[in-house]
């Protein structure tokens, strides 16, 4: 797609980190192997006319990940959500000072904040394995819904921050 920032697959602790292992390869509902996105941090980012010729996009995308964290961003001018989270995998994501604005200009579906829970996804939580997500936090954001006043968040197919 054309989204500016977006996890998915063996990402881990980014920024700065030197791999000397192969990227794995393979994922499913069963995340226990650790080979997905974690603890990555986006942050302080200038996003804006995203979207030009592919409309499935977003300021920040995230699919299959746990623990991330998306701070003092600012997001505007692009077809639909500014933030997407894909689905509930890990949870434990932490979204806080963001400016996301002049997003859902074409699809009019949802908000510049949406989320997705499509799938549970069997997670190693210290040592034991459950279905369960971390709570995520979505705290101290200023997202306008000026194109489509539907809501500013949109909790979709199941999710529930």
């Amino acid at each position: 797609g054309e989204s500016a920032v977006a996890s998915w697959g063996f990402t881990r602790d980014y920024p700065g980190v030197k791999r000397d292992v192969p990227i794995p390869t393979g994922q499913g509902p069963d995340a226990r192997d650790g080979n997905h996105p974690q603890g990555n941090l986006v942050e302080g980012n200038f996003i804006h006319e995203i979207g030009v010729f592919q409309k499935q996009v977003s300021c920040y995308f995230q699919a299959q990940t746990q623990g991330s964290t998306v701070r003092n961003n600012i997001c505007f001018n692009g077809p639909r959500a500014g933030i997407n989270f894909n689905d509930g995998m890990g949870g434990g994501h932490l979204l806080e000072r963001n400016l996301v604005f002049n997003m859902v200009r074409e699809t009019t579906d949802h908000g510049p904040f949406n989320s997705w829970d499509r799938q549970p996804f069997f997670v190693d939580r210290g040592g034991v394995g459950t279905f369960e997500p971390l709570r995520n936090v979505v705290t101290g954001n200023f997202m306008m819904n000026q194109e489509n006043p539907q809501e500013a968040i949109d909790n979709d197919d199941g999710s529930a921050y």
